[in-house]
């Protein structure tokens, strides 16, 4: 499901507008990318509760947040506090999906059977892989994330998304805060054509 129609009978314009098949694979797999980061709050979760780590580590926040604006400046020009809010939405999703699994499992005293988790060698490599790929994919992206088209778009897909990535119902309450600000960035690019 890459090649998107989103029928806009319903608006002014009565006509579809239709995407490149392309952008809509990169965009549904930044969409991706954004599900597997919260998914893997799961497995972070289960370290934090075996360590007894506390869920907000408001440091190693704010070193991925910078180290994202750091990268996007290098690379692909995307606008600092975009990306800042972006990054702050998923850590926020994760952070809250962790929350609610802890407070779960204290209701019966234990977190689900299964192994161990090493969160520095085993977790934290995954989500900085994901992250560098979330800002790739953002780039990639951003002239159809700041169409009036994206935000249907992105419901579209986030729905496809999710039942590919199997999300549990504790997962879909948190994918939307992921993806909150994920349309009409704000881009050095887009400024300078204003």
């Amino acid at each position: 499901m890459c090649n998107t129609c989103i029928d806009k009978s319903n608006t002014s314009s009565e006509t579809s507008q239709c995407f490149n098949f392309t952008k809509v694979c990169e965009f549904k797999q930044l969409i991706q990318s954004v599900g597997q980061r919260l998914i893997i709050g799961h497995k972070v979760a289960i370290a934090k509760w075996d360590t007894k780590l506390p869920i907000k580590d408001k440091k190693r926040e704010d070193q991925v947040i910078e180290s994202m604006i750091k990268l996007s400046k290098e690379k692909y020009d995307l606008d600092n506090s975009w990306v800042k809010q972006f990054f702050r939405d998923q850590i926020d999703a994760s952070v809250s999906l962790q929350l609610n699994l802890h407070h779960d499992w204290k209701q019966v005293g234990h977190r689900p059977d299964g192994p161990t988790v090493d969160l520095k060698h085993e977790v934290r490599p995954v989500i900085d892989k994901l992250n560098t790929k979330l800002i790739q994919y953002s780039n990639q992206t951003k002239e159809l994330r700041a169409s009036d088209e994206c935000l249907q778009l992105r419901d579209t897909l986030a729905k496809v998304v999710a039942n590919e990535l199997l999300m549990q119902t504790i997962d879909l309450r948190y994918f939307n805060t992921t993806l909150k600000h994920i349309c009409k960035p704000i881009t050095k690019q887009l400024q300078k054509n204003d």
